[in-house]
């Protein structure tokens, strides 16, 4: 069976952890090459990972202009980040559509 991702996409709202590298990113890519709308986008906050997620904002702004990209930095094993990513997005979008985790223990 043969379906159209990027419509099953166009109107979803993704938090994705570990945004910044590695499968995280490679996730948060696919969902706005996809037709994604809203993506948070979480990172550690550190010098290197605050680089790398401005890298990727600028690629979702190249790859889908209609796709709002919203970072929300810190450790994702503390409650309170994950409390403000879950704040922020709704506080974004109104709603969250699909949360993807490498990390869950505080989630």
């Amino acid at each position: 069976m043969c379906y159209n991702l990027r419509a099953r996409y166009t109107t979803s709202l993704e938090v994705i952890t570990g945004a910044s590298r590695g499968i995280g990113r490679a996730t948060a890519i696919e969902f706005v090459k996809q037709g994604a709308t809203g993506i948070v986008l979480h990172f550690y906050g550190d010098e290197a990972t605050t680089s790398e997620i401005t890298s990727l904002q600028d690629e979702v702004r190249k790859l889908n202009p209609d796709c709002t990209a919203v970072p929300i930095s810190g450790d994702i094993a503390l409650r309170d980040t994950s409390a403000r990513i879950v704040s922020e997005a709704v506080k974004a979008f109104g709603r969250i559509g699909d949360l993807r985790t490498k990390y869950s223990r505080a989630l």
